[in-house]
């Protein structure tokens, strides 16, 4: 892998400077060339694609040291048509490769290696680029666009091809992937990777990069069914998972289809996919009279506006969707639903609020498994401490963890332990600093 090309900033201009004046240039950046490749009808994305690039190196980048440069069909080729080879010589200097697709595959280049589409001809060289030490290519990203899920069942050659690459990269697991649902959606996933990239070229390693992880929470009355997604996913790859799952929702249309069809798309982070899904889900619920399901669909999208950082709109999601449990009588959807809005007062630093919601849950569903009384516990615990009442917190952290201790919940066991350590920190801090101010 060869270094990227060093540059000079002169009077706001990025300048190539050789090795000579790089001795002598002190505001030096490394310029890295990153490569979209793209079949038609995402040119949304691309726009999205450059956007970005240009305000993190304003915002972030250049401040690190380096700059990243936009490289495409367009740019290489200045409009003048794609002929494949001057693309590929370009993209054999890059250092960074983005691959977009949605519903096309693209045609046949006419190359002797038999590349179907001129997009999968970019890459395989970038994948040969990425293996050779004499070439600068350093990272791969994959980014799937969403489909309607009504096209999955029939999917003509285009799109089953798009899919069978997708099974390609599931089945080799060399590459990650990500699946988006609107040119928003894609900025925000690639700004993860740009971030992550940035602080690899500045050698940041004091934060964790949490940002590529899918930390979204999934809120489920039943467990068993993100048991049965995980199983699925496991058995049969996410590609073909998503279609068996969008089959039943387009055959079933009972809303246990809907419902599991939902989390999985949430814990894709395809949002606005699954808000649509769930609001569908709600208008067959509430057209049929079933008001504990419609309530479910807005406590789902309640979930997924928390996910968003829509806080205000989660809150009175979840509310409305309380009071539609109370009155179909749903006992267990209600205790499900406090519990949720116990986590989101929780995290708007509202622990007495949150309190309140636990422990309703608790009295609504005094038969919940000896573990997840715990886990309820636990929380309450944590939001006596945040207020301040640390006897209460106390107590309650005590018998949740003898409770954890009798399960051989090492997990459970090892949180607790670790926040006593913390609070013996924070307080022997407080200590220090009461002190020295009364000296």
């Amino acid at each position: 892998m060869t270094p990227a090309r060093s540059l000079d900033i002169r009077d706001g201009v990025l300048i190539p400077v050789s090795q000579s004046e790089e001795e002598r240039v002190a505001s030096q950046i490394t310029n890295y060339r990153v490569f979209i490749a793209s079949p038609g009808g995402l040119e949304s994305e691309r726009k999205v694609f450059r956007e970005l690039l240009s305000s993190h190196n304003e915002a972030d980048a250049i401040d690190r040291g380096c700059h990243f440069q936009t490289i495409g069909w367009e740019i290489t080729l200045g409009g003048m048509g794609r002929p494949q080879s001057k693309i590929n010589e370009d993209l054999k200097s890059c250092d960074l490769f983005v691959l977009v697709l949605w519903d096309r595959w693209g045609s046949p280049t006419g190359a002797k290696e038999g590349y179907t589409s001129g997009t999968h001809e970019e890459y395989m060289v970038a994948l040969d680029c990425l293996k050779s030490e004499e070439l600068p290519m350093r990272d791969i990203v994959v980014f799937f666009k969403a489909v309607d899920h009504r096209r999955m069942s029939d999917p003509g050659p285009q799109l089953s091809a798009v899919l069978d690459f997708k099974r390609s990269l599931e089945k080799e697991r060399n590459l990650l992937f990500e699946t988006f649902d609107t040119p928003e959606a894609f900025g925000e996933k690639l700004r993860r990777h740009v971030a992550k990239w940035t602080r690899e070229h500045s050698g940041d390693t004091s934060v964790e990069d949490k940002e590529l992880a899918n930390d979204t929470e999934i809120q489920s009355i039943d467990q068993s069914d993100i048991s049965f997604i995980e199983e699925l996913k496991s058995r049969s790859g996410d590609t073909d998972a998503e279609k068996e799952l969008a089959n039943d929702v387009i055959i079933k249309r009972d809303m246990h289809s809907f419902d599991r069809y939902g989390l999985f798309l949430t814990k894709a982070e395809r949002y606005e996919d699954a808000k649509t899904l769930y609001q569908q889900m709600h208008d067959l619920a509430d057209g049929s009279g079933d008001t504990s399901w419609a309530s479910t669909a807005i406590a789902r999208i309640g979930g997924i506006y928390r996910a968003q950082g829509r806080n205000g709109e989660a809150l009175s999601a979840l509310q409305n969707a309380l009071q539609l449990k109370e009155r179909a009588g749903d006992k267990k959807g209600e205790a499900s639903v406090h519990i949720w809005i116990g986590d989101l007062t929780a995290s708007q630093r509202k622990p007495d609020v949150a309190i309140e919601h636990y422990k309703s849950a608790l009295s609504i569903c005094p038969n919940y498994d000896n573990s997840r009384k715990a886990d309820l516990k636990w929380k309450v615990a944590k939001c006596h401490a945040e207020l301040g009442n640390m006897a209460d917190a106390k107590i309650v952290s005590d018998e949740v963890f003898e409770e954890y201790k009798k399960m051989n919940n090492k997990k459970g066991m090892q949180s607790i332990k670790h926040w006593r350590k913390a609070r013996k920190v924070a307080n022997k801090s407080m200590q220090q600093t009461a002190k020295a101010a009364a000296d």
